[in-house]
């Protein structure tokens, strides 16, 4: 449903919408490339980067099912704040297992 000036309205949705262009091959192969060429590192869950692609192969099916019906949830990020030069401070994003 979407609201209007005047009244609601009711909006269908298009197989072209934003989490479908997310979602596409072509954009998760790219976002992967790039985690590979800037070398990234594994992440709280243990999982390393060389160990990525069979992952992503053997689970593709069931993560993506589980993020369109919004079911995927993340681990919850605990934010601290670290001291940078000049008395600044920036936010760190720390993850619980």
């Amino acid at each position: 449903m979407g609201i209007t000036e005047n009244n609601l309205t009711t909006i269908e949705q298009t197989d072209n919408g934003l989490l479908e262009m997310i979602l596409s091959p072509t954009n998760l192969n790219r976002a992967y490339k790039q985690v590979k060429s800037n070398k990234g590192s594994g992440g709280v869950d243990g999982l390393g980067v060389d160990e990525l692609l069979d992952y992503l192969l053997n689970h593709k099916d069931e993560l993506l099912q589980s993020i369109i019906r919004g079911k995927y949830k993340t681990n919850p990020v605990r934010r601290v704040e670290v001291p940078k030069e000049g008395g600044k401070k920036r936010q760190l994003g720390i993850v619980n297992k």
